[in-house]
């Protein structure tokens, strides 16, 4: 609710949601870590490279990727450099095409009923 009621009248210093959001929380930084999320809910894919085992470890506690510094939709055929952020790559794909698909059926069932 906070959200919808703010993101026309606070401005984006980067024109993108980080810009809006560090706008709606200015001192998120600062606050206690209870005000945060844990990094789970936003784990950038970066970490990938930078630390292996802890992917590994931490894996399937994962719950958002932040597709960072590559995004998904720049690289079609999944060749993300790194294996690990090309198979993230592949996943977002194939769930982008899966939602295409339910939309395609659904639109092909309404037409026939």
């Amino acid at each position: 609710h906070l959200v919808q009621q703010n993101i026309h009248k606070l401005p984006s210093y980067n024109g993108g949601d980080q810009g809006f959001m560090n706008a709606l929380f200015p001192n998120w930084y600062t606050s206690d870590e209870t005000f945060r999320l844990p990094s789970y809910y936003n784990t950038q894919t970066k970490v990938l490279e930078a630390s292996k085992t802890s992917w590994m470890v931490h894996g399937n506690q994962l719950r958002t990727y932040h597709y960072s510094p590559g995004k998904p939709w720049h690289d079609p055929l999944c060749t993300g450099g790194n294996p690990a952020v090309s198979h993230l790559h592949c996943e977002w794909w194939h769930h982008l095409l899966s939602l295409f698909e339910t939309q395609q059926l659904n639109r092909s069932m309404r037409e026939t009923t």
